[in-house]
């Protein structure tokens, strides 16, 4: 199973990638509305667990050691991240684990304590825009076109996901 830690945009899309690939995923938040989300678009692949991230017993119930993947998506302070991290290295190293941050040295301080990708959404965008500079207008064009057709059919498929924005 993947963990993901906290329900959010990004999250949502990992999930719904996940999904696609018919992996199980466990979403813990400790946000009641996260519960609704779920129920809202139950799959059979997603299962919410209330809990505590702070909390290592949390850790030891959604079975963190034998996970395929971790990956957190929450925006708050990254403390918890950084036990986990902690915890992993101790009782499973092998499973990798994933953090979102848009700061620098939050980033820096995640790869030092072993995530092994930090998602950055600032730099993940410049990095895209300057690869679509790159590109000829003829190409530009049809990239953003494409981009309007997704957003307008998830609008219409996904309409919650819109909510977070």
């Amino acid at each position: 199973h993947v963990v993901l830690l906290g329900y959010n945009p990004v999250s949502r899309t990992i999930a719904q990638h996940l999904q696609g690939a018919e992996i199980p995923i466990l979403v813990i938040d400790l946000d009641p509305n996260t519960f609704a989300l779920l129920s809202a678009d139950p799959s059979p692949h997603v299962t919410g667990f209330y809990a505590d991230l702070y909390d290592p017993d949390t850790w030891h119930e959604a079975g963190f050691n034998k996970a395929r993947l971790v990956i957190s998506c929450r925006e708050e302070d990254q403390e918890a991240e950084l036990a986990i991290l902690r915890w992993l290295k101790q009782h499973a190293p092998e499973v990798p684990f994933m953090a979102s941050t848009d700061a620098c040295n939050e980033a820096l301080e995640l790869y030092e304590e072993g995530a092994v990708y930090v998602i950055q959404g600032q730099e993940l965008i410049g990095n895209h825009v300057h690869t679509l500079f790159r590109t000829s207008e003829e190409t530009l064009h049809p990239c953003g076109n494409a981009h309007r057709e997704r957003l307008e059919v998830l609008r219409n498929d996904d309409p919650d996901r819109f909510v977070f924005l």
